[in-house]
């Protein structure tokens, strides 16, 4: 984000907006088939990165039908990561904007402040309902996206050396200056 004098919920809801774009960047000018590879050791794909961060904000924008850590719960956090065979790139950035627009909007309308209750955790131990701040769940947001947003970057360079930097200028049609190029097909 550039400088600025926002509010505390234009800031964070700014810098969420911000991991959503590398990691939708990261997936720029690929395959299919590049998108669903798997070129770490990690089962990660930067396909199964786009649909598990549009599962994550359909989450906060539609009530839970599964109960936190219960094994319906499980399966569908694992799943996903998975992207099925018949879910294209195209399908899957579609489903990301659609969801991205209507999450960002739901965050942006957040007081952060306010209390609220966090759902039981059982994979960290947390076996009750806490209170927490909507604030909490922001910063944690910012932490879920910008990891998923290092984890692209490292796939995507391993798939053919695009760095964020140059995907971000190529996207947005800047011409590079003296310290980052635009991505191109042949770079």
């Amino acid at each position: 984000m550039y400088p600025a004098l926002l509010t505390e919920s234009a800031t964070l809801t700014g810098y969420i907006a911000e991991m959503l774009d590398a990691i939708r960047a990261s997936v720029h000018g690929l395959t299919d088939e590049q998108a669903r590879s798997r070129p770490c050791r990690s089962a990660l794909s930067l396909a199964g990165i786009l649909k598990h961060c549009t599962w994550v904000m359909h989450a906060q924008i539609v009530p839970r039908t599964t109960e936190p850590g219960s094994a319906d719960g499980a399966a569908a956090f694992m799943g996903s990561f998975i992207p099925q065979d018949s879910e294209s790139l195209t399908d899957l950035l579609e489903s990301f904007d659609a969801t991205r627009h209507r999450y960002l909007q739901a965050i942006s309308e957040l007081d952060p402040g306010a209390e609220m209750t966090v759902d039981p955790k059982p994979w960290e131990d947390q076996l009750e309902p806490e209170q927490a701040t909507t604030r909490m769940l922001l910063a944690h947001h910012i932490d879920e996206f910008a990891r998923h947003a290092g984890h692209a970057d490292i796939i995507r360079e391993q798939i053919d050396g695009a760095d964020a930097m140059s995907l971000r200028f190529a996207i947005e049609g800047r011409p590079g200056n003296k310290y980052v190029r635009p991505w191109t097909p042949s770079s």
